[in-house]
């Protein structure tokens, strides 16, 4: 039997296994996404207020001693019209600018689910690279690269920024909270998360990944072994998603 027979196909099933294991979480993506803001939003309320509205007959819970009472639908106050239009969605281009926690969760998990898509399409090439000796499919150095890409965007793009995505999402739901303290913040670290995972994704089509090992490993990314400006590169884009994580962890703790 040809002793590569082997190796081509562990190298298949790893692959299928892989792929699995992507589309799984990319349904699970896709259902937070598309899932969560049917579940968040009930005619205007959240699901927890619609729940208790209907467990006491239809009456807001959240109305002063002094206020009229009646069914929470034909209540329509000034104060509860100035707080449906503090609170309302935005929409089109202004989903850009919000802050609330909900709709900044819903970016970070999504996006933290696009960076493990990208890892994965980056460690299907590598073991398609792998299946059969000289292959071809990538270059020495192009493979080096990817394999560094794909170690960063698995822990530094996608691990550790999904945590604080469920964190950002979840948090205030659970102590029954309109939004986080600083939602701002939570803003900034998203946005930062974003501009520079994107910056540190696109410098693998111009050349300028590094090549320094699973998670930059010394001296491959001394000016010995990498002479270019790839890992500077690299810091550039882990100094904002590290600024990312910061505000993050602040705006948690």
């Amino acid at each position: 039997m040809d002793p590569e027979i082997p190796n081509l196909v562990g190298g298949t099933l790893i692959g299928i296994v892989t792929s699995s294991l992507f589309v799984m979480f990319l349904l699970v993506g896709f259902s937070l996404l598309f899932g969560f803001p049917k579940l968040r939003k009930s005619g205007g309320k959240t699901m927890i207020v619609r729940g208790l509205e209907e467990a006491i007959g239809g009456t807001d819970v959240f109305l002063p001693p002094n206020a009229p009472r009646g069914p929470a639908d034909q209540l329509d106050t000034p104060e509860l019209q100035e707080l449906k239009r503090a609170w309302h969605a935005p929409g089109g281009w202004a989903r850009l600018t919000v802050v609330n926690n909900n709709y900044i969760g819903i970016f970070y998990v999504g996006t933290a689910f696009l960076f493990f898509l990208l890892a994965g399409v980056l460690a299907l090439v590598m073991r398609v690279q792998l299946a059969l000796p000289l292959m071809g499919v990538l270059p020495q150095e192009t493979y080096n690269q990817f394999f560094t890409m794909h170690g960063t965007l698995m822990m530094f793009l996608f691990a550790v920024p999904m945590m604080e995505a469920i964190g950002i999402l979840l948090l205030p739901q659970m102590l029954a909270a309109r939004d986080l303290p600083f939602p701002r913040l939570s803003a900034y670290a998203f946005w930062a998360y974003f501009i520079g995972g994107l910056c540190f994704f696109v410098a693998i089509f111009f050349g300028l990944a590094p090549s320094g090992g699973w998670f930059i490993y010394p001296p491959l990314t001394s000016i010995t072994y990498s002479p270019g400006i790839n890992a500077d590169f690299w810091l550039l884009g882990i100094g904002f998603i590290e600024i990312s994580a910061i505000a993050g962890a602040i705006e948690i703790l």
